[in-house]
């Protein structure tokens, strides 16, 4: 059971539009070995779940420091804006995010960490976004946006499937640049079982191959 096909995996995953395909493609690969997943909405929580070793690993896009923290960079990759097919921005390649300040946003939780990232870049761009759903659950918003019921921001890494979705479009964003270092981090000090090792690996090509 402590093999690299059993065991168990703990983590805290920040990228909500990530989680889904990175997890389907690890459980493909290693059907026997039982994820768990931690909600934790701010990178002081996941910090102290490290230096306690509660979980083994997080996958964030805020970069984690610690004294017995190790972080390493995964991938970059710039925000988009998904929108429903027939939006006024739908036929444009690219917008500056301060044209969307009047629009219905879509969001996820304030307390989460991907939240704090997004509103971030809207004060760059000179507003507080207007949000008009806040939802747990991110297949839940895309649903919504294919409604026509707001925009959202998206990772396009992540879209998996989605990303050819005829009832949505992603628009990519001139200004301000919305780019997002991903990175996975964990405790030097708490041993690793084999299927943990396994996973950080997996992450690591799995983000390399995006």
């Amino acid at each position: 059971m402590a093999g690299p096909d059993h065991g168990v995996v703990s983590i805290s995953v920040t990228l909500p539009y990530v989680l889904p395909t990175l997890l389907k493609d690890f459980l493909t690969a290693h059907p026997h070995v039982r994820i768990i997943q931690h909600q934790l909405g701010s990178i002081l929580e996941m910090k102290t779940k490290l230096a306690n070793a509660d979980i083994d690993f997080c996958v964030s896009s805020t970069p984690i420091a610690g004294p017995d923290i190790e972080w390493l960079t995964l991938a970059e990759e710039e925000l988009c804006l998904t929108v429903p097919k027939r939006h006024r921005f739908a036929g444009r390649e690219r917008i500056s995010l301060a044209e969307a300040a009047d629009e219905p946003f879509i969001a996820l939780s304030p307390r989460s960490n991907f939240r704090e990232i997004t509103d971030g870049f809207c004060r760059q761009a000179g507003f507080e976004p207007r949000v008009a759903f806040e939802l747990e659950e991110v297949s839940a918003i895309q649903t919504l946006v294919e409604m026509g019921l707001g925009i959202t921001f998206t990772l396009p890494l992540s879209l998996g499937n989605r990303a050819s979705n005829p009832d949505t479009v992603q628009v990519k964003i001139a200004e301000p640049v919305c780019r997002r270092t991903f990175g996975i981090a964990w405790n030097r000090k708490h041993y690793l079982s084999e299927a943990a090792v396994h996973f950080r690996q997996f992450a690591i090509q799995f983000f390399g191959k995006l």
